[in-house]
């Protein structure tokens, strides 16, 4: 009915509906429109439905595709239908490897984005890569991947995006590879806490293949100083850059920083053995510095944040002194491309960059001392 009565239906997304088929879902790509997008999560029907929206829905570009059970119940590949997919999601899938005659035959897509998908990912990737010219951003997160596939992912020389989120077996070779092969890399997140074998040689030769880079995130990478300011060096367009729990992050660390990453404008330092003297290297360091952002180091007080505040007025501060302890996001990811807002929490030191602000704020204040100092 939905798919009859709404001609220009182009996006829809289906959550929990477990009373949909394998042959509802036949019918509904029958007579959809021009669908262009199709979300699917926790629902009844398996590889047959998917593929009669492959099949049906020929203005189809995005493909998004988690925790769907029925894939076991008949293990059929996922196969192209005439449509031309631009972006593929594939997450909590027990057999997300069905879906490989789907990406072979996928030469326009630009987004591959897979996370929490049991197997082992090298063999798939070693066969599917060279099908995949026109790649651009790939998310891998939670996933059974080694050098092998990384090396195979090395073959798509139009990455731009690349994020590794706890990946359990690479390591530098892995990183070199992919640095070798992708130098049009411009946003590269690294979170290394599950396999720690990507270190500063793997850094290394990001930083001399990859100059174009204008985004770093790093969790549990043990960076030095020797990689970053190669970093610093080379890529001299880096805008955004976060660096998260790992304790070869100190001072010398935020010192390279400082005197080296000109170009850099949003700083995340979270989880790392940093001290006051690390972050008032900031008050003259990093000329086009907009925002530095600091959480769960221990080691920095308000005081330095205060001062740091006060010696570069047009600075964003915002400080979080909770114990490491403190509960994450379910992932741990790090954006560092939030907006400017800044959160009034007691724990954060933030400050306007508008005089008539601060003006109203200690009217209100007066005003307020004013009213309960009346005798009564």
């Amino acid at each position: 009915l939905i798919g009859k009565l709404c001609k220009q239906l182009i996006r829809m997304k289906i959550k929990g509906c477990k009373a949909i088929t394998d042959d509802g879902l036949e019918e509904f790509s029958k007579v959809c429109g021009p669908l262009k997008k199709f979300s699917c999560v926790s629902c009844g029907f398996g590889a047959q439905g998917l593929n009669a929206i492959l099949r049906h829905c020929k203005a189809l570009e995005d493909l998004a595709v988690k925790r769907l059970r029925r894939l076991l119940d008949s293990p059929e590949a996922i196969v192209a239908g005439k449509c031309k997919l631009l972006r593929l999601s594939l997450k909590d899938l027990f057999h997300a490897q069905l879906f490989g005659a789907l990406l072979t035959s996928s030469r326009h897509l630009h987004t591959l984005i897979l996370s929490r998908n049991p197997g082992h990912w090298d063999p798939l990737f070693e066969i599917v890569m060279d099908h995949l010219p026109k790649l651009t951003e790939i998310h891998l997160e939670s996933l059974r991947l080694g050098d092998r596939g990384l090396q195979a992912i090395s073959r798509c020389s139009e990455l731009e995006v690349f994020y590794l989120i706890k990946s359990s077996d690479s390591s530098d070779d892995g990183l070199c590879a992919i640095a070798n092969g992708c130098r049009k890399l411009k946003k590269l997140h690294l979170d290394d806490r599950k396999s720690n074998g990507i270190g500063d040689r793997g850094l290394l030769s990001v930083a001399s293949k990859c100059t174009e880079l204008q985004e770093l995130v790093l969790i549990g990478v043990n960076v030095t100083t020797t990689s970053l300011g190669l970093i610093a060096s080379n890529c001299v367009g880096l805008e955004r850059m976060a660096l998260c729990n790992s304790e070869a992050v100190g001072d010398a660390e935020l010192s390279c920083i400082a005197e080296k990453c000109l170009s850099l404008k949003k700083l995340c330092i979270k989880n790392c053995p940093i001290s006051d003297h690390g972050l008032e290297l900031f008050a003259s360091g990093c000329p086009n510095l907009s925002k530095v952002k600091v959480k769960k180091c221990t080691n920095v007080t308000f005081t330095s944040a205060s001062w740091l505040q006060m010696n570069r007025a047009s600075l964003i501060i915002s400080l979080d002194s909770s114990s490491p302890g403190a509960e994450e996001d379910e992932r741990g990811e790090i954006n560092i491309e939030e907006d400017e807002r800044v959160i009034r929490t007691p724990t954060t030191v933030w400050c306007s960059r508008s005089p008539l602000l601060k003006n109203k704020l200690v009217l209100a204040a007066e005003s307020f001392l004013r009213r309960f100092s009346k005798p009564s």
